[in-house]
């Protein structure tokens, strides 16, 4: 065993401390030896034509206090007594026996017994977060609770299969390091010796072999799921094959002979823990709409990714500002599709207005004023729950009322002489505050107004429209001198611009041009958005201090959210007939129809599955791609915790399944052979690794029920806390991990008897590794034979004098070499 190999072993043993300095230890003691194993050099001396040897002896004390030091990071106590160490002339260092025996003695008395800090209940450690490593630390607590897996790589079941791959020399995998980094993490959690540096270390190789882990950037948990298993597999693959055979001609064929000669070709090149564990198959098929024709394959699965059935429309709350001082904004709920356009929220509102579309205006209200407008090409998935969204209804007519005006209507000459009115259309909305302070409050209105009229008169305008929540005589108050109110343009326009109130038309300005142009490709009305800004005394003197904000409310709201109310829930059958479900493909999709010789549409496409793995993870497609991106799904699955029978969502078969698994391993098929009828295709839930958040900002934690005492526990980077089994299921659920319930056993594990769970050996384990390196380490030490001893000592005594004649050449020859 190398330096630092031992040396990793050593650290681990003393749970994971001081690893490093153990190895750089290791490596300065390595070169010390080196040098004291050269008995002498010779050099040239002063006199050009004699050469002569020189003895260099190293510092035994250092020698001595680096054995102490390295005694006590590995727990190992060494007798320290300067009887035991001699030095010869030829620099070696020698330890007479008996001092090996006095260790041997002082280190059964005196080390500490790893296996006395194993607490009752095991594995419950949590993972330090190195940097957004939440869904990689939720993931490795799901697999420790794998209980066959962890049982291969805790108790170093998985070297045997190393040590074949390392002989077959292929280019796949990690050479190992992905795998090693992975059993020592799980090896420490299990035993509870955990440390940061484990898991920093399994970060870094990680990082090393898929460079898109690099960094700190979030990922996909079930992403990384597969990526690891995939390099485990290619560490641990036992097959010795590189080609597959080429496929055969399943037409007129039976599916048990093609499935059984699919999985053979499979595994031909594929065998190890993780395709033992987690690999089935599905059986895909196709149809020809012409001939009936049908093709089937079969390929195998390590995780199954359900589709999370969804309501075909979704209710969205609208407020309705209409034009005029007289009625009040409505808020009313409309269902719309879930993949439909703003286009078809304009047509709803619409219809329950009586407004039409092309006088519709669809913009959203935030605390500070006036925030997105919307067009109608884009997707409603834009708008999310709670919304502010509001439909300001446009004139019919763009021309203002003269009594607002205070005089008579203005007009504009055209180039033939007449007269055309230039008219704009504003939303307004009221504001007081400065800053992050800023907050709106009232009611929205809408005004259309000539372009030409002055600051007064558009001041006199909002003034007439918002009369219902201003105190009597307002506009007695207000002249252009000095205005009640200041104006503000919020049409996408950067900084905060405001209407001057000392220009003759302030609707002239270019700031309103440029606001203009921003909405050029909008299908609603031409429109302004202004935001009237209030000074709190002039508000206080002016606005009605009761003034009623909220909109009224129509009957729909109440039966939009009565229809709503409950939560959408689906269940996880519902997930799997989703999945299963038969599908007509596109044109894009056209199928080469193998009898008709012709590539047809409209073929029928249907997924099974046709065998059922050991560990069966269900991946629920929460995240959804959309024309606007990605979006993620909060709806609640129900999933059973125990007794999750697939008999159901099998494809029925025509013959026993041990006949058409001759590729499983032998204590796979054994395994499902003894079970009678559906008991085979029984699962229990072991574990659930949960997303929570948005697609901008989440956070990843596993649930794990413990196999030692049956206990649910959360796991969130290092805290660890009991989990109470009823709060396992929740809509946070991504991954779920199921174990098959093995018949007549209550215990997953392989090496162990139905009343003897795995975990029982950790301590025998803890021990043997001790024991091992122990022996190692005495190999490294080994005293000298009694041979050498004897010529080394004559050696001495025969150099003894010579040393004393030479004393003087010999500082003088040192420094020169130096």
């Amino acid at each position: 065993m190398s330096f630092k190999t031992r040396a990793a072993s050593l650290g681990e043993l003393n749970g994971g401390q001081g690893a490093s300095d153990v190895a750089q230890d290791l490596e300065r003691c390595k070169s010390a030896r080196s040098l004291e194993k050269k008995k002498s050099f010779r050099f040239r001396s002063k006199h050009k034509d004699e050469n002569k040897k020189l003895s260099r002896t190293s510092s035994v004390r250092s020698l001595t206090n680096f054995i102490q030091r390295f005694a006590g990071k590995v727990s190992v106590q060494l007798p320290r007594k300067a009887s035991s160490f001699s030095t010869v002339a030829s620099g070696e260092v020698f330890v007479e026996a008996s001092s090996y025996k006095k260790r041997d003695e002082e280190v059964e008395n005196k080390t500490d017994n790893p296996c006395d800090k194993i607490p009752e209940v095991l594995s419950l450690t949590g993972i330090k977060n190195h940097g957004n490593t939440c869904f990689m630390n939720a993931i490795i607590q799901c697999l420790a609770h794998t209980d066959l897996l962890a049982e291969y790589f805790v108790l170093g079941n998985y070297k045997q299969d190393m040590k074949l791959r390392k002989g077959q020399n292929k280019k796949f995998g990690t050479r190992g390091e992905v795998t090693e980094k992975l059993a020592t993490l799980l090896r420490n959690l299990w035993c509870s010796q955990y440390n940061s540096q484990l898991s920093s270390d399994f970060k870094a190789v990680v990082g090393k072999h898929g460079v898109q882990y690099r960094g700190y950037a979030q990922h996909d948990a079930q992403e990384f799921f597969l990526w690891l298993l995939d390099k485990v597999h290619e560490d641990l693959n036992r097959a010795t094959k590189k080609k597959y055979k080429p496929n055969k001609d399943n037409i007129g064929r039976s599916d048990e002979c093609i499935a059984s000669e699919s999985l053979s070709n499979h595994m031909r090149c594929n065998d190890s823990i993780v395709l033992d564990l987690f690999q089935a198959q599905h059986r895909s098929s196709l149809a020809c709409p012409q001939c009936d024709q049908q093709s089937t394959t079969f390929d195998p699965f390590l995780c199954l990714s359900l589709p999370i059935p969804q309501r075909e429309t979704r209710p969205i709350y609208v407020t309705v500002v209409f034009v005029g001082s007289s009625r009040a904004p409505l808020r009313i709920g409309v269902s719309v599709p879930v993949y439909s356009k703003i286009a078809d929220l304009s047509k709803a509102v619409s219809e329950m207005t009586e407004i039409p579309t092309d006088r519709l205006v669809m913009t959203e209200l935030s605390y500070d004023g006036f925030h997105r407008s919307f067009q109608d090409h884009q997707s409603i998935s834009i708008i999310h729950e709670g919304d502010n969204i509001y439909a300001f209804e446009a004139p019919k007519q763009l021309y203002p009322d003269p009594e607002s005006l205070g005089e008579k209507t203005l007009t504009v000459p055209d180039d033939d002489g007449g007269t055309i009115q230039e008219s704009l259309i504003i939303l307004v909305t009221n504001c007081i505050g400065q800053g992050k302070n800023i907050r709106r409050f009232g009611p929205p209105f809408v005004f259309h107004t000539l372009r030409e009229v002055s600051f007064a008169q558009l001041q006199s305008i909002f003034l007439h429209g918002m009369k219902r929540i201003l105190q009597d005589n307002v506009k007695k108050q207000a002249n252009k001198q000095n205005p009640l109110f200041a104006l503000r343009i919020m049409n996408g326009l950067q900084g905060k611009c405001y209407l001057s109130h000392e220009v003759d038309h302030p609707l002239y300005q270019a700031t309103v041009d440029t606001a203009l142009k921003h909405g050029e490709d909008n299908s609603a009305p031409q429109h302004i958005r202004m935001v009237i800004e209030w000074e709190p005394e002039t508000k206080e003197r002016c606005v009605k201090s009761d003034i009623n904000g909220h909109p009224e409310e129509h009957s729909s709201v109440r039966e939009m959210e009565a229809e709503y109310e409950n939560s959408h829930t689906v269940s996880l059958n519902d997930c799997f007939s989703l999945y299963t479900k038969d599908e007509k493909l596109g044109e894009e999709d056209a199928w080469l129809c193998p009898k008709c010789k012709k590539h047809q549409q409209g073929t029928v496409k249907r997924l099974s599955l046709w065998s059922l793995p050991e560990v069966l993870v269900v991946h629920l497609k929460r995240f959804r791609q959309i024309s606007s991106g990605r979006t993620k799904l909060h709806t609640m699955v129900e999933f059973p915790v125990s007794d999750l029978d697939m008999t159901s969502h099998l494809e029925p078969r025509r013959k026993s399944t041990t006949e058409t698994l001759p590729a499983w391993p032998s204590w796979r098929r054994n395994r499902r052979s003894s079970s009678s009828g559906n008991e085979d295709n029984l699962y229990d839930l072991y574990a659930v690794c949960n997303h929570m958040g948005t697609m901008s900002g989440g956070h990843y934690t596993a649930y794990c029920k413990n196999p030692t005492d049956g206990q649910w526990y959360l796991y969130d980077d290092t805290r660890v806390d009991k989990l109470p089994a009823a709060k396992v299921n929740s809509n946070a659920a991504y991954l779920l991990f199921y174990a098959r319930r093995i018949v007549g056993s209550s215990s997953a594990s392989e090496s162990s008897g139905s009343s003897d769970h795995w975990t029982r050996k950790i301590p025998q384990v803890l021990s043997e590794s001790l024991a091992s390196s122990r022996e190692e380490l005495d190999k490294e030490e080994s005293p000298p034979s009694n041979e050498k001893l004897t010529s080394s000592t004559d050696a001495l005594n025969t150099t003894k004098n010579e040393e004393k004649e030479r004393s003087k050449e010999n500082l003088v020859l040192t420094e020169s070499c130096v």
